[in-house]
């Protein structure tokens, strides 16, 4: 497993955590399914700079914060 992946995978959950929402928030509010968040948590999903933007925005974090 790529280890940068799984770094990222865990600074959003940490982040979606402290803001106290579940995975099915952060992707309503992202627009992104539920099943990709959980996939991207678990380090099993490599996103895109868009999915990011995305995920980044819904906490008010430039990409280069995550």
């Amino acid at each position: 497993m790529n280890d940068e992946r799984v770094r990222i995978g865990a600074r959003i959950r940490e982040l979606r955590e402290s803001a106290g929402m579940t995975q099915n928030q952060l992707a309503e509010k992202s627009r992104l399914l539920a099943s990709n968040i959980d996939r991207i948590e678990k380090g099993k999903y490599s996103p895109d700079l868009d999915i990011l933007s995305c995920i980044a925005a819904v906490f008010g974090k430039k990409v280069d914060f995550i």
